[in-house]
């Protein structure tokens, strides 16, 4: 996923989401934006899945189990 950093970050952007970092293998934790629903997150899934070619699940920052799951953030190194 670190790969794709930069560009899910990004895209991440594009439904107002910030903040992506690693959970779990195919899972990323990310702030959203006020005003932003489950179909924003669900567009961004959909986009970075057919980008990434393997299935990605977001949680948002502010669900109870994102504190436990969040670490290290997306690299944003290297573009795709």
């Amino acid at each position: 996923m670190n790969r794709y950093g930069a560009v899910l970050g990004d895209l991440g952007a594009a439904h107002g989401l910030s903040r992506l970092r690693h959970a779990a293998a195919g899972v990323v934790v990310a702030d959203v934006e006020d005003g932003r629903t489950l179909s924003d997150l669900a567009r961004f899934e959909l986009e970075a899945e057919s980008l990434l070619g393997a299935a990605l699940a977001v949680i948002a920052s502010d669900a109870p189990a994102a504190a436990r799951l969040a670490s290290a953030p997306l690299q944003a190194t290297s573009a795709a």
